[in-house]
């Protein structure tokens, strides 16, 4: 957990890393001087991949606020191409107090200046086009910010890509996420990782998470670029997560039967 050591008339924001006990094992939490950001690192053989995933947890504080600060993004910058020397599969998750409308987070190669530059830049951008995830993000927020430029700088940068808007339940809207009003929460992802996305979806607004803030839920699994190749255009195009239905008085006795024969599955 990371938590301010000053004492604020206004409520405080910290980060906190849970987990289930049953994965313990499989979670391990990675040393870190910035205090913007709690990494941690989930074992590869969890979702059967061939290197762990690291994942940051961030938030960075509103702009023009006491707790506000310049390098807030580059210290969290730093942090990621440390880790990123090392691994592959890297996301960061959270509430980064940015606005990026649905603006390009890549460079497009008229931008790029030498020929290696701009191939590099472009390959990483047809990553998107092969796992057909679309390059311009669907966003219910039309405004950009000046941190919502350095999000973009960020990602454009160091060859991530923002995944609202893009994948999953989300792929279609680029549903608010704060007050109803803006889009300041993001999941921000590895180009290797971008194929294991399986959902990416902002849940309906509720207290219990946040005072002004919805709740963002991933999943991820063990899928490969052959199998992403195979099932094409359809796989995008479906929704991933299957939500869990009423319960159904009607259908009482065919569950405790299934129970009896042994046909129940656990996914």
């Amino acid at each position: 957990m990371k938590n301010r050591k000053a004492i604020a008339k206004t409520r405080s924001r910290g980060i906190i890393l849970g987990y289930k006990k049953e994965i313990a094992s499989k979670i391990k939490p990675l040393p870190t001087h910035c205090k913007y950001v709690l990494w941690f690192k989930v074992s590869s053989d969890l979702l059967n991949l061939d290197q762990d995933i690291v994942i940051g947890i961030v938030y960075i504080p509103p702009e023009y606020t006491a707790f506000s600060s310049h390098d807030a993004f580059s210290q969290l910058e730093d942090e990621y191409k440390n880790f990123s020397l090392n691994y592959k599969f890297v996301a960061l998750i959270g509430d980064f107090n940015g606005r990026t409308a649905n603006d390009d987070d890549f460079f497009l190669s008229k931008e790029m200046h030498g020929n290696n530059a701009a191939n590099f830049v472009e390959n990483d951008v047809l990553t998107l086009d092969l796992l057909n995830i679309p390059r311009k993000r669907n966003s219910l927020d039309p405004i950009r910010n000046r941190y919502g430029n350095k999000i973009l700088d960020f990602c454009k940068g160091n060859n991530l890509f923002i995944v609202n808007g893009r994948i999953g339940e989300d792929r279609m809207t680029g549903k608010l996420t704060c007050k109803n009003a803006s889009i300041v929460d993001y999941c921000i992802s590895s180009t290797s990782l971008l194929k294991y996305f399986r959902n990416f979806s902002v849940l309906d607004f509720s207290h219990f998470y946040s005072d002004v803030h919805c709740a963002l839920a991933i999943s991820l699994s063990g899928l490969s670029l052959k199998n992403v190749e195979e099932t094409g255009e359809n796989r995008n195009r479906q929704t991933f997560s299957e939500k869990i239905k009423k319960w159904d008085n009607e259908k009482c006795h065919e569950f405790k039967d299934q129970i009896e024969q042994g046909k129940m599955l656990m996914n």
